[in-house]
């Protein structure tokens, strides 16, 4: 573990997996966690590290302000993708039942129509594609 006087912490396991503790970072880490990350470690196993100029010292970034929302300042909701969500899913959905009926038959029996099988997956592959970019871009543009 290398110590360092402002507090910060860095513990490296056996297979160079290393965790960074900078108390500087977060309100939780306290001088209370820092005692018992020292407890933990032997003495053997600690290197003491100068200390850092304080422009070295990491620091949280400012958070910047949420902004306000009023009744006239929500922002909608997306209804037309949930709209076309729905439409193009059932679509998939229903073309989905049909391309396994007809695949069903076919492979069922012995002269195979490809022309046939290929008129039912060649809708299927944009169709679901198109269902999942939708429901994708639906949750992108919710959050």
């Amino acid at each position: 573990m290398t110590a360092r006087p402002d507090g910060a912490r860095s513990l490296t396991g056996h297979d160079g997996f290393v965790v960074t503790v900078e108390p500087t970072l977060y309100q939780d880490i306290t001088p209370e966690v820092i005692a018992e990350i020292d407890a933990a470690v032997p003495p053997e196993a600690v290197v003491r590290m100068p200390a850092r100029a304080p422009d070295r010292i990491p620091r949280p970034r400012p958070s910047e302000p949420a902004p306000e929302q009023t009744g006239g300042d929500r922002p909608r909701h997306p209804w037309g993708w949930t709209v076309g969500v729905w439409l193009i899913g059932a679509t998939a959905a229903a073309w989905s039942v049909i391309t396994a009926m007809v695949l069903a038959v076919e492979f069922t029996d012995p002269r195979v129509e490809w022309d046939v099988v290929l008129a039912v997956l060649i809708p299927e592959v944009p169709l679901v594609w198109t269902t999942w970019a939708l429901a994708k871009g639906r949750r992108a543009r919710r959050r």
